[in-house]
């Protein structure tokens, strides 16, 4: 996965208040270093934004991954830095990514088809896309998914990992090379019921033909548990 960063606009209101804490924090130094105020009070030439945060506030698309300031309250002039989130907060986000669980069963082509994905499970990103490998070539298959998660039900030649209503995605074919993808339209989803809201954790797994697989001709992923953030 590529590094999470936070897209949020950087406004000239940010700048604003960028530029206050920042004089508040000199002022605050100075006011106990009297002797480097004395220096460097009237020497200052500005307040910059810079790396990635001031890329961002130009183009609008950079994303900031991190954010980094100096803290000389205790007078150790240490430097600190934390993750931004995607709705602009600091801190880990422990609540976003995906995983892989259960198993899925050999096939006509190999060991089984194994599921992935690519994106983000970030809402506002909009970009979560499941992939799946290890499938028959050019064969039907679908993406489905629903809120329980099971340690694997024997079905056709496979198992079901995810149980209770389920959900199914669009029709898929797999490729030359028993691949295939889907990118979710996260504010449409095929059932109201199914819809994926910030907090929200779904299960999701493929169904794929394999005819030449007996005795069923259908077999199953194994499944990714992925949990969704503004």
């Amino acid at each position: 996965m590529s590094e999470e960063r936070s897209f949020e606009r950087i406004t000239r209101s940010d700048l604003k208040k960028l530029t206050r804490i920042a004089n508040a924090e000199r002022e605050d130094f100075f006011g106990r270093h009297p002797e480097w105020a004395l220096l460097y009070r009237k020497r200052m030439i500005c307040v910059a934004l810079c790396e990635d945060a001031a890329l961002h506030f130009m183009n609008g698309s950079t994303g900031v991954a991190r954010i980094a300031w100096d803290d000389e309250r205790a007078d150790s002039g240490d430097i600190y830095a934390q993750d931004v989130n995607f709705d602009g907060a600091i801190g880990p986000l422990a609540t976003c990514g995906a995983s892989n669980y259960c198993v899925g069963a050999a096939n006509s082509v190999g060991p089984g088809a194994a599921i992935g994905y690519s994106g983000s499970t970030s809402l506002r990103l909009d970009n979560f896309t499941l992939e799946v490998t290890g499938c028959p070539p050019a064969k039907s298959a679908i993406f489905f998914y629903g809120a329980t998660a099971s340690g694997g039900t024997p079905f056709h030649n496979g198992f079901l990992c995810t149980t209770g209503q389920t959900f199914r995605l669009p029709l898929l074919t797999t490729d030359a090379f028993g691949a295939a993808s889907y990118t979710l339209d996260l504010a449409h989803p095929p059932n109201p019921v199914g819809q994926i809201t910030a907090g929200s954790q779904w299960n999701f797994q493929m169904w794929y033909r394999d005819p030449s697989a007996p005795p069923a001709g259908t077999n199953t992923s194994d499944a990714l548990q992925a949990n969704f953030c503004p």
